[in-house]
């Protein structure tokens, strides 16, 4: 049907430019009889539009002017010309036209059933225009309902109100948001999550600015994501426990074959021992025995802290006291591996609100950690100073020092450094005890190392608990 149309129309555009030529030639003959520069003043005076160009007019005229010798051949090559040049321009017209149908009918066609919310707004940022999506996500039926109870997207429903404040500053500092995301009731008070890409746009006709945007309904990713990092958790718990069995296997088995294996021999040469051997004997068995209620001692307390049941004794006591009393405690191995301790301090008044028992315990382990670990004749450097309204403590050992990925998982329990886990100098319970009294007494508990030589471990308290 569209071919038929352009054919008839071709045939009536040609036979129209037949008369109005043929018109024109006669009318043009006797003005350039009487006037010969009439024809080049008119093809001045006419306007590009006439005929499509003004070349093609002044060859036309030409033609009618008679450079042609007869009548019969140039005529009819002059309609040929004219009539083909008008009738191609008018179907690269209609083509183009019918081009810029079907690019906009695609547009509206992925517009309309993009899965991800696109709307547009004015100036004040109130709603112009929502796809289908938008409408879908938030729960709504129609535009008007949706415009109605969410006139612009200042009034998005934002589950936490301080979204809505950081959302609204940082547009006015930028002008343009990407990935911002949030949590918003949907008509039906469900709860969703929302991925919002918004810029402003300025209108080149009234140089007026508004908003278009993207909005993503990320609900069921960030669900994906949680149940991950559920299964994740649960993984690295039952890694742990399975750490947690086979550390205590080794840590029990270990002081009770020596309980055992002291016992036996004292007993099957009791009559022939001397009293130096029984005594070396009787030494290990108590000293496996220690062991073991040492271990039994730091599973309690960890479990004791980590369900909350532990009750602090806070009073006001003087830390120094407290740091001087546990280096005196370990001065003995320090003696034994030739360890010097420097103690440095610029505190006037060290009194904090503190459960005394309980930081001891923290130093003790510190302090015993980084004799245990540092090389024979070296130096272990302990700092107690002001920090920010808090005590800072630091203690800096010559060991084999930590890598970087491990500073923080060192106190997770029963997880030892990779560099000093093959010693048997641990249990891994120690710094997770540190973590849960430090923690309960509103501090904070971390190390640092350059993962080579050495390592430091801090600590702060604040001055007043309460």
């Amino acid at each position: 049907a569209w071919h038929d149309i352009i054919y008839w129309r071709n045939i009536f555009l040609a036979a129209s430019f037949l008369f109005v030529i043929d018109l024109l030639r006669t009318i043009f003959i006797q003005l350039k009889n009487k006037h010969p520069d009439a024809i080049i003043m008119l093809v001045g005076m006419l306007p590009v539009s006439i005929l499509g160009t003004r070349d093609i007019l002044v060859f036309s005229l030409k033609w009618l002017e008679g450079s042609l010798t007869t009548y019969n051949y140039g005529f009819p090559i002059m309609v040929i010309i004219i009539g083909s040049h008008l009738i191609n321009r008018s179907i690269q017209g209609l083509s183009l036209l019918e081009k810029v149908n079907v690019t906009l009918r695609q547009y509206e066609t992925i517009y309309n059933n993009a899965t991800n919310g696109i709307f547009r707004t004015s100036h004040d940022g109130s709603f112009i225009t929502t796809n289908p999506a938008l409408l879908r996500i938030l729960g709504y039926e129609s535009f008007e309902d949706f415009r109605e109870a969410i006139p612009g997207f200042a009034d998005f429903p934002f589950v936490e109100p301080q979204d809505r404040s950081r959302f609204l500053k940082l547009l006015s500092i930028n002008r343009q948001l990407t990935a911002f995301e949030y949590e918003c009731y949907r008509k039906d008070e469900a709860i969703v999550t929302l991925s919002l890409h918004i810029q402003t746009v300025r209108d080149t006709n009234t140089g007026k600015q508004y908003f278009e945007g993207i909005i993503e309904d990320i609900t069921d990713r960030i669900e994906r994501q949680r149940v991950q990092q559920e299964k994740t958790v649960a993984e690295r718990s039952n890694h742990l426990k399975s750490m947690f069995l086979a550390n205590i296997s080794h840590e029990i088995r270990t002081p009770m074959q020596g309980i055992i294996g002291y016992s036996k021999l004292g007993f099957s040469r009791l009559n022939s021992l001397s009293t130096e051997k029984l005594d070396d004997y009787f030494r290990n068995i108590y000293n496996g025995a220690i062991r073991l209620l040492n271990l039994l001692n730091d599973i309690l307390d960890l479990s004791k802290l980590e369900s909350g049941k532990t009750e602090y004794d806070f009073n006001s006591d003087a830390l120094m006291v407290l740091v001087n009393y546990a280096i005196d405690e370990l001065s003995t191995l320090a003696d034994e591996k030739n360890i010097a301790i420097d103690l440095h301090s610029n505190i006037d008044d060290d009194r904090l609100s503190m459960d005394s028992v309980k930081i001891l315990q923290v130093l003790r382990n510190l302090i015993s950690n980084a004799l245990k670990y540092s090389e024979p004749d070296s130096r272990v450097e302990i700092s107690v100073q002001n920090r920010n309204g808090s005590v800072e403590f630091s203690i800096r050992d010559q060991g084999v020092g930590i890598p970087a990925e491990e500073l923080d998982s060192i106190f997770d329990k029963f997880v030892q450094s990779s560099k000093t886990v093959r010693s048997g100098k641990g249990t891994g319970l120690g710094l997770a005890i540190c973590k849960e009294i430090i923690t309960g007494h509103k501090g904070h508990i971390w190390a640092d190392s350059d993962g080579e030589r050495g390592s430091t471990f801090y600590f702060t308290l604040p001055r007043d608990v309460q």
